[in-house]
């Protein structure tokens, strides 16, 4: 794409830590645009949403830490090359545990969009569904 585009936005974030284990956080982000000049025929949009924002609540201790996080994004619209088209809403649970076995080893599980809401973040892309990854974590 070509052309002239002027931007604006702000992001805001907070943690608050409950107690020394418990942690609450929040980001809001906010984007804007408007195009200037384009080229004829050409569509000149950023490829992202307005509005999103993440909500999350986390635990930690010395052995164990876990983490669920909500993230929320507004319908928008896409144009990269053949792939134009609207982006809809979404919204995404992720949920996220480690345990230390000891000073050398770990277990851990990762597991993305954890209420399986099949969707896409990317129009022609990939059309995402619950992904769950487990892992063993060494240490020297």
């Amino acid at each position: 794409n070509a052309g002239e585009v002027d931007t604006q936005g702000a992001e805001i974030a907070f943690n608050y830590y409950v107690t020394n284990n418990w942690l609450v956080d929040f980001n809001y982000s906010f984007f804007d645009f408007e195009v200037q000049s384009a080229q004829l025929g050409d569509r000149l949009l950023p490829n992202a949403p307005e509005n999103k924002f993440n909500l999350g609540v986390g635990y930690r201790s010395p052995k164990f830490d876990a983490k669920v996080t909500y993230r929320w994004v507004e319908e928008f619209d896409w144009a990269a090359g053949i792939f134009v088209g609207t982006v809809p809403q979404y919204e995404v649970v992720n949920l996220s545990g480690n345990y230390k076995v000891n000073e050398r080893f770990g277990l851990g599980v990762d597991i993305s969009n954890l209420l399986d809401d099949e969707h896409y973040e990317a129009f022609g892309g990939d059309l995402l569904a619950r992904r769950a990854l487990a892992f063993v974590t060494v240490n020297w």
